[in-house]
Parts: C-alpha cells; sequence; structure tokens
C-alpha cells in the first residue's frame, strides 16, 4: 500500500488535525522523492529511513525539521506494525537537535510597532487597517492567544471577562482576559460586526507585520513573534508561569519553543555563599 494512501487509515485511528495531516502528507512526499518513487509500506525499512533521514541534513534542512520529520514517519510507521501490516522499525538514527534562539521583542521595539500601527492608512472590508492592527496587536501582547483563536472572538464576549474558548490548534480550554484600555479602543474602533478581527484574508496581519519589520528593521517579525514576547514576559514575572499562559499542557513546549531564556531569567538573584 502507498504511504499517502494509508494517511486515510492514519487519520482514522489517531486524532489528528487537518493541517498535522497535511504536514504529513509533505513528509511522506519527502521520503518518496529521496527513494525515487512514490514510497509504499514496505519501503519503510530502517536503511531507507536512515539514507533518507542523512539525505536531508546533508541537503542542509535544520536539525529540527529532521528531527519533526522522522518523529512522522516512526508515527506512521508504529500504527501500521500494530496493525499488522509491516514489521517493527530496527534502528533508525536519532537527530541531535541545539537549543533555540528565541527571539522577542524589547519594550522600546513594541512601543514602535504600536505607533506604526496607529498610523497606518486606509480601510479593510469596512474596517480601518490601523485600528485592526492596534487592537490585534494588543490583544496577541495581552492573551498570547493563536492568531486562529483570535479570529474566532466574537465582539459580544469582550464585555464578558474573561473569555473562554477551546484553541483552534489543541483542543485545550483557555481563557483570555482584555484590559480595560483594550476593550475600549476595540469599542471605538470597531463598526459593530460579529466578529472583532474577521479574517477575510490570511495574510493581511502577517503582510502588515512583514512590513512593520522592514520599517523597524526587526528581522523576522510576525505573530508568533509577538506571542513568544508576551509569554517570555509572563514568564520572567513569574517563573513557571509561562506555560500555562500560553495554553500548552505541560511546561516542555513553552521552555523549548516559546521563552527567551536571556529575556526570562536576567534578573536572577545571585548565590549568597
Amino acid at each position: 500500500m502507498l504511504l499517502s494512501l494509508f494517511l486515510d487509515t492514519y487519520a482514522q485511528h489517531r486524532d489528528i488535525a487537518d493541517s498535522t495531516l497535511k504536514q504529513y502528507q509533505f513528509v511522506i512526499l519527502s521520503f518518496s522523492r529521496a527513494l525515487d518513487h512514490p514510497a509504499k509500506l514496505s519501503d519503510l525499512s530502517a536503511d531507507n529511513v536512515n539514507g533518507w533521514l542523512r539525505s536531508m541534513q546533508q541537503a542542509g534542512q535544520s536539525p529540527h525539521t529532521c528531527k519533526s520529520s522522522r518523529m512522522t514517519i516512526l508515527s506512521v510507521w508504529n500504527l501500521a506494525t500494530q496493525l499488522d501490516m509491516i514489521p517493527r522499525h530496527g534502528n533508525v538514527r536519532g537527530i541531535r537537535t541545539p537549543d533555540l534562539i528565541i527571539k522577542t521583542l524589547t519594550s522600546e521595539q513594541v512601543a514602535a510597532i504600536r505607533d506604526c500601527c496607529d498610523r497606518l492608512r486606509g480601510r479593510w472590508h469596512k474596517l480601518t487597517i490601523a485600528g485592526y492592527m492596534r487592537t490585534f496587536v494588543d490583544a496577541t501582547l495581552e492573551t498570547s492567544l493563536r492568531q486562529s483563536d483570535l479570529h474566532r472572538i466574537p465582539l459580544s464576549c469582550i464585555c464578558e471577562q474573561p473569555i473562554q474558548l477551546i484553541q483552534k490548534k489543541t483542543g485545550y480550554r483557555r481563557l483570555a482576559i482584555f484590559s480595560e484600555s483594550l476593550i475600549a479602543r476595540i469599542l471605538h474602533w470597531h463598526n459593530g460586526d460579529q466578529l472583532i478581527w474577521p479574517r477575510h484574508s490570511k495574510t493581511l496581519v502577517a503582510t502588515r507585520l512583514r512590513i512593520l519589520g522592514e520599517q523597524l528593521k526587526i528581522v523576522g517579525l510576525t505573530h508568533t513573534m509577538l506571542r513568544k514576547t508576551a509569554i517570555s514576559d509572563v514568564e520572567a514575572q513569574a517563573p513557571g508561569s509561562g506555560w500555562i499562559f500560553a495554553g500548552h499542557r505541560s511546561p516542555s513546549t513553552t521552555q523549548a519553543w516559546y521563552t527567551d531564556r536571556q529575556q526570562q531569567y536576567c534578573g536572577l538573584p545571585k548565590p549568597r555563599l
């Protein structure tokens, strides 16, 4: 059976999001290219997978990409094994990953981003772009909510604090609180439609932040960078609380991918010895 077809079976046995399934399809396509033919279940061998992983490393793929791809293939392989379709995998090489350097923003950069948002011109679907971007940035910094969740919040919810929602990506329950100043800014700017930040275009926020980053000379300015900045700041104020504020189920993901250790722990006390 082709691995691409086996993914239908995988989706029946594993509760995964559509976006995750698409990522699995991309990984299988990469594996197929290394084999020079559409990958089959019978192609899952230690030699084939190790050769593919090594080719990815030699091609300059990041260690984190290689490790993620390895985990994907092994997950698919394990299910096929459980269904008695192929033998268990042999010795598949591990992938060493260095600590990530998490890039966050300074308070001065955040202030500059807000000022630039206020000066934006034009309208977007009957909403001013300045109001849209300024409140979207502020909401991200106040709540660390993912972009997909911010786009789902109805205007009627903002006066019912805290806002309770089930995260679209993870299915975990989250509470979010908007400050009084943010609520006032939204009510002053918004035209009263159902959603606070409607998402008619997937690129509006990303494009505007990229342009603002170029203007302010902030490399890689994204919504995720804003989110990491907020999470790192909360972790710095109350060590151990960042993962809760991030909406993660455990601290490990937050520590590895979302918190800037230089910002978090620069204020640690010195030993009194």
